[in-house]
């Protein structure tokens, strides 16, 4: 299986439309830890400082020529060396197929190889188990609970917040 990711500005504006679709689907807002409903205008703002700034990185993931999905390192300190990243795979019909292992060995690469970090971290909540057992899996450590952060469907759910350093990456086992 053979990803291609495309940086958001190499893009068309039809695939970069497709990011705010994707991210407005139940399915995969119910894993993020902001799950409101993304307007348009509020798509473009972040579209534009993206695309202008240097604190974010994103790239629109491809499979056979298919948009299906999109990686991001945001929040990024070149100074202090670390990013937040994140991911989804917005087309369903690719859910399950191992992509998303595929997408973090990006991730990893790209931030630590291709930017030069010292540490990536992310946040996944507790009910995402599938996304936590994959973050596991990859070397991600668990470094903090931020217990019952936010309500979902009126229950209380965690926040894991998870973290990798430069000298814990084993680049060979992938």
């Amino acid at each position: 299986m053979t990803l291609l990711f495309r940086d958001l500005a190499d893009v068309s504006e039809e695939v970069r439309s497709l990011l705010c679709v994707w991210r407005n689907d139940p399915f995969i807002s119910k894993s993020m830890i902001s799950c409101d409903f993304i307007t348009e205008e509020q798509h473009l703002m972040w579209l534009d400082s993206v695309l202008k700034g240097q604190s974010s990185k994103v790239s629109v993931v491809f499979y056979e020529d298919k948009p299906i999905g999109m990686v991001s390192i945001r929040d990024i300190d070149f100074v202090q060396g670390h990013g937040e990243w994140g991911l989804y795979i917005g087309e369903r019909d690719y859910i399950g197929r191992g992509l998303g292992s595929l997408m973090v060995q990006h991730i990893v690469g790209w931030g630590f190889s291709d930017l030069g970090l010292r540490r990536l971290y992310t946040s996944v909540l507790s009910t995402n188990e599938r996304a936590l057992a994959m973050y596991i899996r990859h070397g991600f450590r668990v470094e903090g609970c931020w217990r019952e952060h936010l309500l979902r469907d009126g229950k209380a759910v965690d926040i894991y917040w998870m973290g990798m350093l430069r000298s814990e990456w084993a680049p060979s086992r992938y």
